[in-house]
């Protein structure tokens, strides 16, 4: 099997949403290749961005198959679109098509306020 290049999708940016591929290394395993996306990108952005810039932009992180799309900005255009048609299924087993992270955040905040005010006893969390 071939080797796996971790990505990552940004919500947030001039040029709206984007897909950006690691620049150099792969690994083995899809699982692999997304952890140490997430880490690179984790330590990019701390260096550079506010951290409510961060939260804003929304990251989504996956891995491919190296060489699945060409080099440079198209091949990242192409990426995109893929990742979009392979997260459509996703969405909508959140409830409903288009369901933002924001949104999910907000239920399960609200989700986790009823549990603490009516299921668990006072004191206990």
């Amino acid at each position: 099997m071939g080797k796996w290049r971790g990505y990552v999708v940004s919500s947030k940016g001039q040029k709206g949403r984007q897909a950006m591929r690691d620049s150099g290394k792969t690994f083995k395993t899809k699982a692999e290749a997304i952890k140490n996306m997430k880490s690179d990108n984790k330590k990019w952005m701390a260096k550079n961005y506010s951290s409510q810039y961060v939260k804003d932009s929304g990251f989504e992180y996956g891995a491919v198959q190296d060489g699945k799309f060409k080099d440079g900005m198209e091949g990242n255009k192409e990426l995109l679109k893929w990742h979009d048609a392979n997260t459509k299924g996703r969405q909508e087993l959140l409830g409903k098509r288009g369901f933002m992270q924001g949104e999910l955040q907000e239920q399960l905040r609200k989700a986790n306020a009823f549990a603490r005010k009516n299921l668990y006893p006072p004191g206990t969390y």
